[in-house]
């Protein structure tokens, strides 16, 4: 890739191509391979080939940490202590956790969707508040019974 990358007059190496896919991928899919110039325009067919054989073997090991399998893997438990611990170590007594992303958009790409990581829960409106002892969901009224059955 490397090779490639130079002949394209690119300014990335590889290493900084793999961190502009994890990038992409926590993106919305419908960009397809626009993120392509980037990296190279014109982008050579070949170096394009390239780009997505790595993109679609980092999408296979992909893991935005909302599948079942990642709640499996790190229970939300886990998350609420790990978050406590960095507020502790950061000196701070709480956080509010919104539904939003830090751009407060409509659509909140996977990367963004830190009340739907801590929580499970998957609605359009809420935010969790975390204290050192304590922590709270508020949701809409419409997303009771899905806050409840999700947390």
């Amino acid at each position: 890739m490397a090779r490639l990358l130079k002949a394209a007059g690119s300014p990335y190496d590889p290493d900084a191509v793999e961190a502009l896919i994890e990038g992409v991928l926590a993106g919305p899919a419908e960009i397809g391979t626009s993120w392509h110039v980037l990296v190279a325009d014109p982008m050579p067919q070949q170096l394009a080939v390239c780009l997505e054989a790595l993109r679609a073997a980092k999408l296979a090991e992909y893991h935005d940490g909302l599948s079942r399998d990642d709640f499996a893997r790190l229970p939300r438990p886990e998350r609420l202590a790990r978050l406590r611990q960095e507020l502790a170590s950061r000196g701070l007594d709480g956080f509010i956790v919104p539904r939003a992303d830090e751009h407060q958009g409509e659509y909140v790409p996977p990367r963004g969707q830190r009340l739907a990581w801590l929580t499970g829960f998957t609605g359009s409106a809420g935010l969790a508040i975390v204290l050192r002892d304590h922590a709270a969901l508020f949701v809409d009224g419409r997303y009771t019974l899905q806050a409840a059955a999700q947390i």
